[in-house]
């Protein structure tokens, strides 16, 4: 999904949507600041938006670069218009409704949008994707681990990496590998999982002192899967 591009429709609100919204902004804060001493940072506020916009099109992983962008503009755009809003002639109930709905909309806007359009495109694959989720979570893969019968003592336990942070959190058990782990750890996750060589395997396991290894049968996540029928 990282790798993926970014304009699909069901993920641009998320990856791209503050990034469209404050694109007009940035070109009316150009032309307000034209003659003054931010105009350059304005600039610079532009090239960033544009370049990380582009970026995050082509690559979903970029996202986090221009939603940081779009944040520091959204700030600007919060604060010039909740000033105006302070500013008009209306009752102070007014002014505060007006202040909140200005800023629910900036800041909850492209969530809720992304919400609708997962809901829009709702293809038989996104629902398959939905339903392996909630059965594959990690959040019950740790729950699990945390009763009876596994919760008798610590044990290393070898599945996905982006289970590990929740099965170390949640249990007294420890994982082989976590996202943000070594490498060593990583190539040990996968050489287990895709090894066709049972002593490739067993070394693994007996050199990490694996006490459970888990995966969901028919979950196509990180090769944690088996095929039905298959032992």
């Amino acid at each position: 999904l990282e790798l993926g591009p970014g304009y699909k429709f069901e993920l641009f609100p998320a990856t791209l949507g503050p990034t469209v919204i404050v694109a007009p902004w940035v070109i009316w804060r150009l032309w307000r600041e034209k003659s003054n001493r931010w105009f350059w940072g304005w600039v610079y506020v532009g090239i960033c938006l544009t370049a990380f916009g582009a970026l995050t099109a082509g690559w979903v992983r970029w996202t986090i670069y221009a939603g940081l962008v779009s944040s520091l503009v959204m700030g600007d755009m919060i604060a010039r218009i909740t000033e105006w809003i302070a500013a008009c002639a209306a009752s102070p109930l007014a002014r505060e409704a007006g202040t909140a709905l200005v800023v629910l909309s900036i800041l909850t806007g492209p969530l809720a949008a992304t919400y609708a359009a997962g809901i829009m495109v709702a293809t038989p694959k996104n629902k398959a994707k939905r339903e392996w989720t909630k059965i594959c979570s990690s959040r019950l893969l740790a729950e699990t681990l945390a009763h009876p019968p596994f919760s008798d003592r610590p044990r290393t336990i070898l599945t996905g990496m982006t289970y590990g942070a929740e099965i170390v959190y949640l249990t007294p058990h420890a994982v082989v590998a976590t996202p943000y782990r070594s490498a060593r750890a990583w190539r040990d996750t996968v050489d287990a999982f895709t090894a066709k060589d049972d002593a490739v395997v067993r070394e693994i396991l007996a050199r990490r002192d694996i006490g459970l290894i888990a995966i969901c049968p028919g979950y196509p996540s990180e090769g944690l899967s088996i095929a039905p029928g298959v032992a």
